[in-house]
């Protein structure tokens, strides 16, 4: 016999409500991975050039740069000048291109061949 969730609920009394805390903890995190991939596109444009568009990150031949605009993001600070490691941020940045290159991936594989 399946019980719905409705039914579990009220068979203990509880009422099913859906948690917008964490709906907007969610959407406050992809935000912040998304102004973190902002700030080293930007890097990225001031290493390779102006003319430098978003999927030249992407690109083998650009490496460099893009390994240059990474350490300059996750070392210096903006505020002081310092140029201390920031592992938090190089975590995150690493997670976010992480996934990026996934989605990547993805669309490559799914995309048809022809």
């Amino acid at each position: 016999m399946e019980i719905g969730k409705k039914q579990l609920f009220a068979s203990y009394g509880i009422r099913p409500v859906i948690l917008k805390s964490t709906i907007d903890e969610v959407s406050k995190s992809v935000m912040a991975n998304m102004r973190k991939l902002a700030r080293l596109y930007l890097q990225f444009r001031n290493v390779k050039g102006q003319d430098a568009a978003l999927s030249d990150m992407l690109h083998r031949e650009n490496f460099q740069q893009f390994q240059a605009a990474v350490r300059h993001v996750t070392t210096v600070d903006a505020k002081s000048g310092n140029t201390t490691v920031k592992p938090g941020v190089r975590a995150t940045l690493s997670l976010c291109n992480k996934q990026r290159l996934q989605i990547c991936e993805g669309r490559i594989v799914a995309a048809p061949q022809g």
